[in-house]
């Protein structure tokens, strides 16, 4: 047979005796149609084998399949925090949000965000221009080693928005042209 060749067999079946009996017996449903409720049963064994070397309560959360996020196995009660970037989402819900400004332009980000993820995300890829010649930078390294991201953040110039999470209320401002600063390590 060469490649490319295309070859058929006709075969021929034949019906077999039946040598086995299925026996099927009714049990509960695995959808609930009767109401919107979910619930879950969380065994002594389950929370035996629980890591709670520090008794966190937090825990309890990774026993349930429908809370996910950042922290969720890490049972800290800062993936609720907002001010702590929180991400946490239970029962399909969205993980928190937080309203900042940019430039005066109200930008919504998710909780955990640096101020330079946030901004992209919003598809602003300019985030300052260059004191000089007034050339536009967007976000370069990304881990805080290079100076193209630095903003004014909170009235703070010099702040690099790679390396900086949004917060609630904070005010952003791209530089242009302002009196000269240093950057902040």
């Amino acid at each position: 047979m060469n490649v490319g060749t295309r070859s058929s067999v006709n075969v021929t079946m034949k019906i077999g005796a039946v040598t086995e009996t299925v026996e099927v017996q009714s049990e509960s449903p695995l959808i609930n149609d009767e109401n919107a409720s979910v619930g879950q049963v969380i065994t002594n064994q389950q929370l035996t084998d629980l890591p709670s070397a520090n008794r966190n309560v937090y825990n309890f959360l990774s026993l349930d399949s429908t809370v996910n996020g950042q922290g969720v196995n890490g049972g800290n009660a800062e993936s609720f925090r907002l001010e702590s970037g929180g991400t946490m989402s239970i029962g399909g819900g969205r993980p928190s949000s937080v309203t900042f400004k940019v430039d005066g332009e109200p930008l919504e980000a998710r909780s955990g965000q640096t101020v330079a993820a946030a901004m992209l995300a919003a598809g602003r890829r300019v985030l300052r221009h260059t004191r000089h010649q007034s050339k536009p930078r967007g976000l370069f390294c990304a881990m805080g080693v290079c100076f193209d991201c630095v903003m004014i953040i909170d009235g703070e110039a010099g702040v690099r928005a790679c390396m900086t999470k949004v917060r609630d209320g904070m005010q952003v401002v791209s530089p242009r042209s302002f009196e000269p600063y240093e950057c902040k390590s």
